[in-house]
């Protein structure tokens, strides 16, 4: 599979979808695959603090 599927996969959920464009638009940064890649990873670390 394809890692951006999995990643998809794994942000699937409203919940996680919704936060990471909360996110996004907070930094006013582009909503590009990179960002919600970062994003995502930023909200998968927080977390599991």
């Amino acid at each position: 599979m394809w890692q951006g599927h999995e990643f998809l996969d794994k942000i699937r959920s409203d919940t996680a979808w919704n936060k990471i464009k909360q996110i996004i638009k907070t930094k006013g940064i582009d909503l590009s695959f990179e960002a919600i890649k970062l994003a995502g990873k930023s909200l998968l670390i927080s977390l599991l603090k």
